[in-house]
């Protein structure tokens, strides 16, 4: 577990952990104070500092108390990743296409979060969407077209604490678990899905 996160400045404090030779690390907990300092990357945005390509080991993550963070980092990529928490995000609205790391613009198959399982999501008061991967077309008037799939091993999704938060993907291919607390739009949604079906 690595705390006191928000005293860490800009790349060069943080790449004197050397992160990048720990290849073993599998579990982390990235944790921030709540009294940020003024001076911190961490105020507006993710750091820079932080990258998928210091751990590709990760097993499990956390990021705590990011609360002025405006963006999640992107994640998408990390081939091993298995559970994710994010928490206490308070000024971020959109979970959208920086989160899965891809760029989608040419033909491939693509995964995001290949082997995820679970997902925890919350105290975001000011969450209001949670945008899919867009696909786009290549070439031949849209003839050629790339594959992506997201969470396609996704068992367990946790939503709380988040509530003006409208929709949610609806690309868990293997979603077992849902639970959503503090969010009645988004339970109300829910409940009219599963009537349908």
């Amino acid at each position: 577990m690595i705390r006191g996160l928000q005293l860490v400045c800009n790349r060069e404090e943080a790449v004197k952990a050397h992160l990048q030779e720990k290849p073993d690390i599998f579990k982390l907990a990235y944790l921030w104070s709540h009294d940020e300092s003024e001076d911190c990357e961490v105020n507006d945005e993710f750091p820079s500092w932080f990258s998928e390509e210091l751990l590709p080991n990760l097993v499990e993550l956390k990021l705590s108390g990011c609360r002025k963070c405006k963006e999640i980092p992107s994640l998408g990529q990390l081939k091993l990743l298995r559970h994710l928490e994010l928490i206490g995000f308070h000024e971020l609205k959109c979970i959208g296409p920086t989160f899965y790391g891809v760029e989608v613009n040419k033909n491939a198959n693509i995964q995001v979060f290949p082997l995820l399982k679970e997902l925890v999501l919350w105290n975001m008061p000011r969450l209001t969407e949670w945008k899919e991967v867009q696909l786009l077309s290549t070439g031949n008037d849209g003839r050629d077209g790339v594959g992506v799939r997201i969470f396609p091993g996704l068992e367990k999704l946790w939503i709380s604490n988040c509530p003006l938060l409208k929709s949610i993907p609806n690309q868990f291919e293997m979603l077992r678990e849902l639970s959503i607390n503090g969010n009645q739009i988004l339970e109300f949604g829910i409940e009219v899905l599963l009537l349908k079906h």
